[in-house]
């Protein structure tokens, strides 16, 4: 057993008592820093708060942050920057983030700090590190398995589960020098296109505080099944054999991905996880999928089927008695692909050679092409720009090219939607968004109004940070 069985916290405790405990430890993770962080006015912040850090960090702080992943390691190596300056460094810029925004489940200061300044001695000593990560910060999402530390997955009922060992993909991590100094948000149910649960509401851009935390110009990678291990992590639907979930990085370069599965692979974690496979480029675009026509930026920059109606998922959100959020709702009680009566063996057998055969077809356009280039689509309602990858069980890698230029991407009047879905995502490109939360501003600020959370769609709970 990885995990130690959850309570029903109905019996003694509601939902919302349970979140704003989980909110008061996450803020006092943050507390705990020295030196301790500057109060910030949260209700009053700027739509885009990217240049706030330069002007709470030290000179040194922003230096270390600012460094390529490479040079950061290699400068801890040569002892020109220690793994402890380094970690207090991100332990700052990951608390400051938290309050610009709501992106921390909680800071890991004790345990970070001593493991870097393990480091440090050994380096110090021995002339040499232990690993190919020597003193590189790392984050993780909650749900990923620290021995003796709970993991709720977005679930308020299973905010006592507690992992009785590391996830396999930590330890190896972990063997590798890397030193882990925050845990981070994640949706109810993890299957939400934006990160959103109750908890601790919503994640949001750095660049736009009233959108969703996608799109922020760092890289991710979702691997192909049975590549990188997955022991130690919570979740629902776990064995899920149709749609077999994945772990993959994010990174702020693309050197932060190859290094990130350089270390896994080299790990052999299929010795300790015998499903995973040992694996060993031309480019297509994907500039529309026929469905759903992207907005311009992105494409100038270039079914969900739940086999047993989502019960699991209801089970284990209705036990605590916390709100279905939105997208939960969506994916599960407002998807017509998800049947009341869940799916027969037979049906499941049918799906999943319906899968297959799919599979082959999509195979047979890959003769001549080893990567598509297709939009990363985030709104809540549309998938297939990324569910596809999914279906197919293909890698797929985000990377930054560019920036929304409203001076360029205009909005295309002349384009008539396909169905009503398109029609849902084209209405809603619009480069007036600052136009319209600086008007609400002025407002706000002449009669008073609360925050303008409710406008903008953040939903955050009452005790959270933003």
């Amino acid at each position: 057993m990885l995990f130690t069985p959850t309570t029903n916290p109905s019996n003694n405790q509601s939902w919302q008592e349970i979140a704003k405990k989980e909110q008061s430890h996450r803020d006092a993770t943050i507390s705990a820093l020295d030196p301790p962080l500057p109060d910030i006015n949260t209700t009053n912040l700027p739509i885009n708060v990217t240049g706030i850090p330069k002007k709470i960090l030290t000179a040194e702080e922003v230096t270390i942050m600012e460094l390529p992943l490479e040079v950061l390691v290699a400068k801890m190596v040569k002892e020109e920057l220690s793994a402890t300056q380094v970690t207090k460094a991100f332990l700052r810029r990951a608390g400051l983030t938290q309050k610009l925004t709501n992106c921390i489940t909680e800071l890991l200061p004790t345990t970070a700090l001593s493991y870097a300044s393990f480091l440090d001695n050994h380096l110090h000593t021995h002339g040499t590190p232990i690993g190919p990560l020597h003193g590189l910060p790392i984050s993780g999402k909650e749900h990923i398995g620290i021995k003796g530390m709970t993991l709720n997955a977005g679930f308020i009922s299973w905010h006592d589960k507690t992992a009785l060992a590391n996830g396999h993909i930590l330890d190896i991590l972990l063997n590798a020098e890397a030193v882990l100094y925050a845990r981070t948000t994640q949706p109810q149910t993890l299957m939400h296109l934006e990160t959103s649960s109750n908890f601790y509401g919503e994640t949001v851009n750095p660049y736009n505080r009233g959108l969703t935390s996608a799109n922020n110009g760092i890289y991710g990678l979702r691997p192909t099944s049975y590549r990188l291990p997955v022991e130690g992590l919570s979740a629902t639907m776990m064995g899920h054999e149709q749609v077999v979930p994945v772990i993959g990085p994010l990174s702020t370069s693309l050197e932060g991905i190859k290094l990130f599965m350089k270390t896994l692979i080299d790990a052999k974690p299929w010795i300790r996880e015998p499903s995973l496979l040992p694996k060993k480029l031309k480019v297509a675009v994907m500039w529309d999928d026929g469905v759903v026509r992207p907005h311009p930026p992105v494409l100038r920059a270039l079914e969900m089927v739940f086999c047993d109606d989502g019960r699991e998922e209801t089970a284990v959100i209705d036990a605590s008695g916390e709100p279905w959020r939105p997208l939960s709702k969506f994916i599960i009680k407002a998807n017509p692909n998800v049947k009341p009566q869940g799916l027969s063996i037979r049906e499941v057998w049918d799906w999943m050679i319906r899968r297959d055969q799919y599979r082959t077809e999509y195979s047979a356009l890959w003769s001549d092409v080893d990567i598509i280039m297709s939009p990363p689509l985030n709104h809540a309602k549309y998938w297939s720009y990324t569910s596809q990858w999914n279906i197919l069980d293909y890698p797929a890698l985000i990377s930054s090219i560019t920036k929304v230029d409203p001076d360029i991407d205009f909005a295309d009047t002349a384009y008539k939607p396909r169905n009503e879905e398109d029609k849902f995502n084209h209405e809603l490109y619009s480069l007036k968004d600052e136009k319209v939360i600086e008007v609400f501003e002025h407002i706000q600020k002449s009669i008073g109004l609360p925050s303008a959370g409710a406008m903008w769609g953040t939903e955050l709970l009452p005790s959270a940070s933003l």
